[in-house]
């Protein structure tokens, strides 16, 4: 029979397998959000925190069939060490889904030699906003994304025309925090905290991924695609978001 040491260890195996293997997966959520004055719908996914992974194609070819908007990358896309040649097959992929793509950067990818990035971004057609506003449909959706707050330069300007939609991006959800313009946007996207990555009875070591009122509108903070260091997750899922905007019927 099993001594107790031995069952620990086939108990601490088959734990850490559960957590790379939940590291591995990707749950898309889907969200529907009413906000007053939107005329038509429109449908954004959003995915931050990357890093290491590979999207694979198969992944994306489902969500197409969600007729996609708008792509948005919320940072972290990659870290130092990441084959550029990753980067920029998850761009390709990333890119089918929708004509228009956007991206802020996160801490991770300050870490990169930019010109690098650029590159690949303008291969891809992946237009990136650094406390820059950008107007779609025509001009009835607005999207303002933040620099990285580790540049100490991240700030969210007011919305001088507002859109029937109004979304703000910041990779880190403590920059919006800070500003008391955030608070008219409908929509505000983040990533950064991983979920805590490995949460125990609901507690980790960052912020936990949520919904959550934040002045006008909904703060979602995600708790992103990949992992940091170890390849592990325990109850913080990996996940990206497929959010659906409507007008009230």
């Amino acid at each position: 029979m099993f001594g107790v040491g031995a069952l620990l260890l086939v108990m601490g195996i088959g734990l850490l397998v559960y957590m790379g293997v939940e590291a591995k997966r990707c749950r898309v959520r889907t969200h529907h959000l009413i906000v007053a004055g939107q005329s038509q719908p429109v449908t954004l996914l959003f995915i931050s925190d990357v890093h290491r992974r590979v999207i694979k194609e198969h992944w994306v070819n489902k969500v197409i069939e969600s007729q996609v908007d708008v792509v948005i990358i919320g940072g972290d896309l990659l870290e130092r060490g990441t084959p550029l040649s990753r980067t920029d097959e998850n761009l390709r992929v990333l890119s089918q889904i929708a004509d228009d793509v956007f991206f802020v950067y996160g801490n991770h990818d300050m870490n990169v030699p930019k010109p690098s990035l650029v590159r690949l971004f303008q291969k891809h057609g992946v237009r990136t906003l650094e406390n820059e506003h950008a107007w779609m449909n025509e001009g009835s959706l607005h999207v303002f994304g933040t620099k990285d707050h580790t540049s100490s330069q991240a700030v969210v300007q007011p919305i001088s025309k507002r859109a029937s939609i109004n979304v703000l991006i910041s990779h880190n959800p403590n920059v919006p925090r800070m500003y008391r313009d955030s608070q008219d946007y409908d929509l505000i996207l983040s990533g950064h905290t991983h979920g805590g990555q490995i949460r125990i009875f609901g507690f980790g070591i960052r912020e936990a991924g949520k919904w959550q009122p934040f002045g006008a509108g909904q703060l979602l903070i995600s708790n992103g695609f990949g992992t940091r260091r170890l390849p592990l997750r325990l109850g913080a899922p990996a996940e990206v978001h497929l959010i659906r905007i409507a007008p009230p019927e």
